[in-house]
């Protein structure tokens, strides 16, 4: 199965990687330092040791492209079901003057 055909199934809109570039970019850095390491010292850095950090970079770096995803749709629609929209004036409480209204 395709990434797209899995979304369809899961019914799942796309999938935000935002962050995964500098996941990714953290990762590389890793498996470097880890060869110039071996190279220079002889095997100092165990290969677990480096795909676990290697998971953790991607996984960490997709989490929180997800939540950064989603965090901004949840403010949206808190503040849809409120009835405010974002940069215009508060609305008047009930029995405030609807002439005087606050900036």
């Amino acid at each position: 199965m395709t990434r797209k055909s899995l979304l369809f199934h899961f019914n799942l809109g796309p999938v935000p990687t935002s962050y995964l570039k500098y996941g990714l970019s953290l990762v590389f850095m890793v498996v470097g330092a880890k060869m110039l390491s071996n190279a220079a010292f002889g095997k100092v850095i165990p290969t677990e040791v480096t795909l676990l950090v290697t998971a953790l970079l991607i996984g960490g770096s997709m989490l929180v492209s997800v939540i950064n995803g989603l965090l901004p749709k949840v403010v949206a629609a808190k503040e849809a079901i409120r009835g405010w929209v974002p940069c215009s004036p508060e609305k008047p409480a009930k029995g405030e003057d609807l002439s005087v209204v606050k900036r």
